[in-house]
């Protein structure tokens, strides 16, 4: 039985029955290799930034931002992710325990609720909206 993604007004109980099906769309897609290239070749990519993955599922853009820094040889200053299922959140973490990444801090939140997020990544509680995006701190 196949589901469409917006088949289901509950994204959490869907990514949670369903993330499976995520995965395979997004590798259909070549979002992570794309990701990865656009990371790769920004000037977006430098030390010292704070960057936030909001939503961050199975962590696509977590690890292309990663592996940017890597092969530039440079260092963010945090880099965290969060999302609101708690099983994209083990599959991210897996990923990162199975490639020996540590520099990552998940945690589960809703990015319409940003009450949940650690105090430590210097986000306010109250957000008009969410800025998608790289930027200095």
């Amino acid at each position: 039985m196949n589901i469409p993604l917006n088949a289901t007004p509950d994204a959490r109980r869907f990514f949670t029955d369903r993330h499976a099906t995520y995965v395979r769309f997004i590798r259909a897609m070549r979002y992570p290799q794309g990701l990865r290239a656009f990371f790769l070749g920004s000037p977006l990519v430098r030390s010292g930034l704070r960057i936030l993955d909001a939503g961050c599922g199975t962590g696509a853009l977590t690890l292309a931002v990663h592996e940017a820094f890597v092969r530039q040889g440079c260092a963010p200053e945090a880099l965290h992710a969060f999302d609101l299922t708690p099983a994209m959140l083990d599959r991210l973490r897996e990923t990162l325990r199975r490639r020996g990444i540590n520099s990552v801090e998940l945690a589960e939140a809703n990015v319409l609720h940003l009450d949940g997020l650690p105090p430590s990544w210097g986000l306010r509680s109250r957000c008009l909206g969410v800025d998608v995006g790289v930027r200095a701190a």
